[in-house]
């Protein structure tokens, strides 16, 4: 689950990077702008081809699978590590 959730967030920052390093300055904010309009014009066409009841049971289904899975996850409690403590000094030779 900290991989999946390491790629969806860490999805965003290379987005924005990949648009910081390929897009002129000029137009940056717009192409920024379209990649938020495309976002929130599929969701809202999911919702509207789908309708909003489905869309919610199915990631609720989503979500209780997902705990499910977690909870059958082994549990995972590492051993204590000794370090030997260090050598005393050599005692100076008077």
């Amino acid at each position: 689950m900290l991989a999946f959730m390491a790629f969806v967030f860490g999805a965003i920052p290379f987005i924005d990077a990949m648009i910081v390093q390929y897009v002129d300055d000029r137009m940056r904010s717009r192409v920024a702008g379209i990649r938020l309009a495309v976002g929130f014009g599929v969701s809202s066409l999911a919702v509207k081809a789908a309708g909003f009841t489905t869309l919610l049971t199915l990631l609720a289904a989503l979500a209780a699978c997902t705990t499910f899975f977690a909870a059958l996850l082994p549990t995972y409690a590492p051993k204590p590590t000794v370090v030997p403590a260090p050598a005393p000094a050599p005692e100076p030779a008077t």
